[in-house]
């Protein structure tokens, strides 16, 4: 075992390993590569998919994401970009609620991993008087879960146009669609009025109050919340960060396909590795109307 100091993260190492005799012959050797990692720092950017041009993230963390199904990049047409932007936002994730549909994106990413806090973000439109319920970001795979269970967030996974967020801590055992622990709002939160909507949710297992542990936000405004589901034999305190699965956009896996596909679209979605105040998000403080939304 040996310790080398000053590494840069994020750096590719090669490192040649030789077994010498007590006289000093030497071996070939073999020649390993090793890439150090470290944990991001407070609000470091974990991901961010703009769903433009090929869908690459926009910072260059992860290959082009993987488009699912029938699902499809569309423009806004004659829609105000949504959010506005100094630069043209001309392309969203479109959906249409059809199993298989859903976008994929990480594998075995360490900077998709943190343990303590996390926030989720995006922008997301349910067509005019629709019920369905639909899954924004997802990291959870049934067949696994034991293993591999994380969170969920959606619309709509307790109750008509509720938003939830659930998550299994990094003891759990048991599967099940309500994870080990379950917030969520009250029904007919989530508009469905074919528009697209700020959704956030913000996580601080640092909390000591589990009903602070998880907030949500909806336009940029914090929504109220109950914890449905709880065992209570956890402290949810951690996320589980050695997990091997990608994160799925607009859908959920299962063990044949994806699952509560959202039926609209889906845009900046970004996940941030810390505690983001709602002033940080991708909409600003003084939320009024769209036309006035920035993000740079």
């Amino acid at each position: 075992r040996v310790r080398i100091r000053d590494l840069i993260n994020d750096t590719l190492y090669s490192f040649t390993i030789r077994i010498v005799s007590s006289d000093r012959r030497s071996s070939n050797g073999v020649t390993v590569q090793g890439r150090p990692m470290g944990p991001l720092a407070e609000g470091s950017v974990m991901a961010y998919y703009r769903f433009e041009n090929d869908l690459t993230d926009s910072i260059g963390l992860f290959p082009d994401g993987i488009l699912l199904g029938n699902a499809a990049l569309t423009s806004p047409a004659a829609d105000d970009p949504v959010p506005l932007t100094q630069q043209a936002n001309t392309r969203s994730l479109e959906l249409n609620g059809l199993a298989g549909n859903g976008f994929q994106f990480g594998s075995s990413e360490p900077y998709l991993d943190e343990d303590k806090t996390l926030t989720l973000e995006c922008y997301a439109l349910f067509p005019l008087d629709s019920t369905e319920a639909g899954v924004l970001l997802d990291r959870y795979d049934e067949s696994n879960a034991s293993e591999d269970g994380i969170w969920r967030f959606g619309v709509g996974l307790s109750e008509s146009g509720s938003i939830d967020f659930f998550f299994n801590d990094g003891n759990d055992i048991d599967t099940g669609f309500n994870g080990r622990f379950h917030v969520a709002t009250g029904a007919g939160i989530a508009p469905y009025d074919g528009l697209f909507h700020h959704y956030a949710v913000v996580v601080s297992l640092d909390e000591t109050s589990a009903a602070q542990k998880v907030k949500m936000y909806l336009d940029g405004h914090r929504i109220p919340s109950t914890i449905l589901y709880e065992d209570g034999v956890s402290a949810y305190n951690l996320l589980r960060t050695d997990s091997d699965l990608p994160v799925m956009v607009g859908a959920r896996r299962t063990q044949v396909g994806t699952t509560e596909v959202m039926p609209g679209r889906i845009d900046e979605v970004r996940m941030t590795a810390g505690v983001l105040l709602p002033e940080q998000f991708l909409i600003g403080p003084n939320i009024t109307a769209v036309q006035e939304w920035y993000l740079y």
